[in-house]
C-alpha cells in the first residue's frame, strides 16, 4: 500500500496501482484517469516508497499469522491439560477422576468418614466429575442431587457407567433412582446427621425427606 491523494484531496493508503509509461491511446489514458480518481497512484519517483510500505504490511501479516498459530497451540495445550489434569474444584466440575481402581468393598459404611466424594458421570465425549456429599450404608452408598443438574442427567442416560472415588480408591457402581419413601427418610436422616453443620449454613434449617426429590442408590458392579 502507498500514500497518494484520492478524489477528495485527502491523503489515503489503499491499494497499489502503478501508472508507468505514456503515449498510449485516448481510451487507455481515460481508463488511467478513472483509476487515478479511485485509487492512489504510484508514479516512478515513489517506487521505493511503495516497496517499503508493501514490505511493512507483509511483515505485519506475517506477524499476525504467527500470533494466530501460537494462540491455536496454546488452546490445544490447555485442552490437553484439562483432559489429563482437570479434577473438580469445589462446586466446579472437572473431567478427570484420578485415583486407583479398587474391588467392591463388603460395606460402604466407611463413606461416612469422607465429607466429600467424587462422582464421574459419562458423556458422549468427556465425562463430568463432581464433588458431592454422600452417605454410606452396608449395602450401598447414596448420592443426593438437584433435579436437572448436569451430572444427574448424565447419570440417568448412563446409569451403568458411573464411577465414584472415595479417598484414593475408585469404584464402579450402578446408579438407581430411589422412590421408596421409607428408604428416602432413612437416607435424609443420615445426611442430616453427617452434614448438620453444613446444612445449617446453607439452608438455615434441617433437611427432611421432602428435600430428597432426586436420590440415587449406588451399588457396586463388576
Amino acid at each position: 500500500m502507498i500514500r497518494a491523494q484520492g478524489i477528495d484531496g485527502q491523503e489515503q493508503q489503499v491499494g497499489r496501482v502503478c501508472l508507468l509509461g505514456a503515449g498510449e491511446g485516448a481510451d487507455r489514458q481515460e481508463q488511467r484517469n478513472q483509476l487515478a480518481h479511485r485509487f492512489p497512484v504510484c508514479t516512478p519517483p515513489e517506487k521505493d516508497d511503495c516497496a517499503a510500505v508493501y514490505d511493512s504490511h507483509a511483515q505485519m501479516l506475517s506477524d499476525s499469522v504467527t500470533d494466530m498459530k501460537l494462540t491455536g497451540l496454546l488452546l490445544v495445550l490447555m485442552v490437553l491439560g484439562c483432559v489429563f489434569g482437570c479434577a473438580p474444584m469445589g462446586e466446579t466440575p472437572g473431567i478427570r477422576l484420578g485415583g486407583t481402581h479398587a474391588v467392591a468393598p463388603e460395606s460402604f459404611s466407611f463413606v461416612q468418614d469422607s465429607e466429600v466424594i467424587q462422582l464421574e458421570a459419562r458423556g458422549l465425549i468427556f465425562p463430568r466429575v463432581v464433588n458431592i456429599w454422600s452417605v454410606g450404608f452396608d449395602d450401598a452408598m447414596f448420592a443426593w442431587s438437584d433435579p436437572g443438574s448436569g451430572w444427574s442427567r448424565r447419570v440417568d442416560e448412563r446409569p451403568d457407567e458411573v464411577r465414584v472415588r472415595v479417598g484414593d480408591k475408585v469404584y464402579k457402581v450402578t446408579a438407581t433412582r430411589v422412590d421408596d419413601a421409607s428408604l428416602k427418610k432413612r437416607v435424609a436422616e443420615a445426611y442430616q446427621a453427617k452434614y448438620a453443620e453444613q446444612i445449617d449454613e446453607l439452608y438455615g434449617e434441617p433437611v427432611t425427606v421432602d428435600d430428597f426429590e432426586l436420590l440415587y442408590r449406588l451399588t457396586p458392579r463388576d
